[in-house]
């Protein structure tokens, strides 16, 4: 099982849109599988145009509106975060409790912050 696939089943992606958007998702909405509920990636109200789709292998989004995209929990974090798609898995992987494995050979680099500075202006307020 690689790390993504234990980041799935750790976190799928109704526990993700829960975990980015800080509220639940109207369970009772869930029909044959699926689930249509405002876009977590465009702030246009209330209109249901994101579907998300239990299937066989996992779990599958579509935003019916704004871009048309979709994908999967990767994609989504890549989206909502305008990440790269390595960017996402890593921060999927984080967000999931995953840490990732080092293959041999493969270098596993996290940013993190090492210090902060303030700043002022040229009458000593800070900025």
């Amino acid at each position: 099982m690689t790390d993504i696939d234990r980041a799935k089943q750790a976190l799928p992606l109704p526990n993700l849109i829960e975990k980015l958007t800080g509220s639940p998702l109207p369970s009772t909405q869930m029909r044959g599988g699926s689930l249509t509920i405002p876009s977590p990636l465009r702030d246009d109200g209330k209109t249901a145009s994101f579907q998300i789709t239990q299937k066989e292998d996992g779990w599958l989004w579509y935003d019916h509106g704004g871009n048309k995209v979709g994908g999967d929990e990767i994609s989504l974090i890549e989206h909502y975060f305008s990440l790269t798609k390595r960017e996402s898995v890593l921060r999927f992987l984080t967000l999931a409790g995953i840490q990732p494995e080092k293959r041999s050979g493969e270098k596993i680099t996290t940013k993190k912050i090492v210090s902060t500075y303030d700043y002022t202006d040229k009458d000593g307020k800070l900025l």
